[in-house]
């Protein structure tokens, strides 16, 4: 039996070799800008976190559920960091301070209702 190569084959494979290189770049996109969990949960006691409370550590900011787990993180920062990451916790970064002010956060007047 005689099989004719008309050029179908070759540009089978040409096809298949696109499309598996087309099916990596896409897989290690996908784990590239794959972010984790975002924190609702203090590192510390497993309680929910209160956004008032937090501590701010080797670029990252730390949420607590008390002022009692601030000082816990901060004896053993890389321990707790490397945990949260472990667990696909998304670490929120420090926010750079204010060329002018050097304030972190910046503060809006209230108005009364």
């Amino acid at each position: 039996m005689e099989y004719r190569n008309d050029g179908v084959l070759e540009k089978g494979k040409e096809n298949m070799k696109k499309n598996l290189l087309l099916i990596l770049i896409l897989a290690l996109a996908s784990i590239a800008f794959a972010g984790g969990t975002p924190q609702t949960v203090c590192p510390i006691t497993g309680g929910k976190i209160d956004k008032e409370q937090y501590v701010d550590v080797k670029g990252y900011r730390i949420y607590v559920c008390c002022k009692g787990c601030i000082d816990v993180i901060k004896a053993d920062p890389k321990k707790v960091i490397k945990k949260m990451k472990a667990d696909g916790i998304e670490l929120e970064k420090t926010p750079k301070p204010d060329a002018k002010t050097g304030a972190t956060k910046k503060w809006f007047k209230r108005t009364p209702k």
